[in-house]
């Protein structure tokens, strides 16, 4: 359940067909070349803006990474 300050945002954002996602993850990334293994963590950081739903559309969207 959303708290009533982060779902009063949500409204405010859906209202103006604007709607702001953070997405983290960090992933195992495996490279290989010929007989050469390396095997590193990398971590990801997304903002993504999406119109409102149900269509959502993808609008504009900002990553970085860092190992």
């Amino acid at each position: 359940m959303l708290s009533s300050q982060v779902a009063l945002e949500m409204l405010n954002q859906m209202k103006s067909n604007k709607i702001l996602y953070t997405i983290r993850g960090t992933f195992k990334v495996r490279e290989r070349l010929w007989s050469w293994h390396y095997t590193y963590r990398m971590t990801a950081i997304c903002d993504l803006e999406l119109t409102a739903p149900p269509s959502g559309f993808l609008v504009d969207r900002r990553c970085t990474t860092s190992t």
